[in-house]
């Protein structure tokens, strides 16, 4: 197995060895996601060795990812699918990052969200008001918050331009990823 991890991965010996006791000496470990351990729904060469490995040693370690458009929950499950055991607890995304920083700058802040619904239930569960189209042109909010989404009708132009009239009038603008 180390050495169809090592060929796919064009790794000498000595690398391996190095990343190995490397791996071992330390205790934490943040790790991304997406291009590190899966690309896609494709499980990359030496993912689940290496989650295992974190699991029998007994390290703690967290699953970071700029991706705003799954919740943690949804994480957990995609991992599942491609045969990686973990929990919520494990995971921290760009929604969670943005809503612990909303919390901080403004304690029950309104903000406009252009994105997956995870990420306005990320900051709504951190306090934040989510406001929509309507509410936010009759009053601008203290947030503008852009995440990812594939979706035409979570991300367009007209969500685009209206984000931009609420940024010039003072709203702040938060990018996720």
């Amino acid at each position: 197995r180390a050495s169809a991890i090592r060929n796919t991965c064009n790794l000498s010996v000595a690398d391996m060895e190095f990343t190995r006791d490397l791996l071992r000496s330390k205790d934490s470990m943040i790790i991304d996601c997406d291009g590190v351990l899966y690309h896609g729904d494709r499980l990359l060469p030496g993912a689940k060795a290496f989650v295992e490995f974190l699991e029998r040693t007994n390290k703690r370690y967290l699953f970071l990812t700029n991706s705003s458009d799954k919740s943690a929950r949804k994480l957990v499950e995609k991992f599942a699918k491609l045969g990686l055991k973990t929990d919520e607890s494990n995971f921290y995304t760009s929604a969670m990052s943005a809503a612990t920083f909303l919390k901080r700058q403004k304690r029950g802040a309104r903000a406009y969200v252009i994105g997956q619904p995870c990420l306005a239930q990320e900051l709504e569960a951190e306090g934040t008001i989510v406001v929509d189209k309507d509410a936010a042109e009759m009053s601008t909010p203290d947030f503008v918050v852009v995440g990812e989404s594939a979706s035409p009708d979570l991300y367009n132009f007209s969500h685009i331009e209206l984000a931009v009239k609420l940024v010039r009038r003072g709203a702040r603008l938060i990018g996720t990823n």
